[in-house]
């Protein structure tokens, strides 16, 4: 990868990205369950269920089933390809800083996510839904993130509406 290429992604990700193949398909899967979705996304989708019922302190599969939209899964991969292209060089921290705050940031707001819980269950829901992995790790982080802890988070001092 290099700059040019890593600013295309950024630029797909925030101009079509996952949820341009996925959304569709997303909202049929929650109109009818599991039918008509293929094996392998009803496997990945029950996965997720058993893995937030085991592990997620902050969630409930009700959270997840109540999601209408993947696009999180989308914004929080440009906003990392962002950070990750500034570590290695590929950006400026200036550069990172508009992408983030400039082009993320307004269309998280403009998709009007109540709080940062229903934002982490569109990025989890996305995650499994569009990339079909095991989502543990990020089960688990996102808990320390929205969860009680000695130091606080910036999602715990930040709501999502001060973006």
């Amino acid at each position: 990868m290099d700059r040019a290429t890593a600013l295309q992604m950024i630029d797909w990700l925030l101009e079509q990205g996952h949820v341009a193949e996925y959304q569709t398909e997303f909202e049929n899967f929650r109109a009818g369950g599991f039918k008509g979705t293929s094996a392998e996304k009803n496997a990945d989708w029950k996965e997720l269920e058993e893995d937030i019922k085991t592990f997620g302190s902050e969630f409930t599969v009700e959270d997840f089933r109540n999601c209408t939209t993947v696009i999180a899964w989308d914004f929080e991969r440009a906003a990392f390809l962002a950070r990750v292209c500034h570590h290695l060089g590929y950006l400026e921290e200036r550069e990172a800083w508009e992408i983030i705050k400039e082009r993320v940031a307004p269309l998280v707001r403009k998709e009007d996510f109540k709080d940062w819980k229903e934002y982490a269950v569109s990025f989890l829901a996305g995650r499994s839904f569009c990339f079909g992995a095991n989502d543990v790790d990020v089960i688990l982080t996102t808990n320390d993130l929205l969860g009680e802890r000695r130091k606080r988070l910036f999602w715990q001092e930040s709501p999502l509406s001060s973006l």
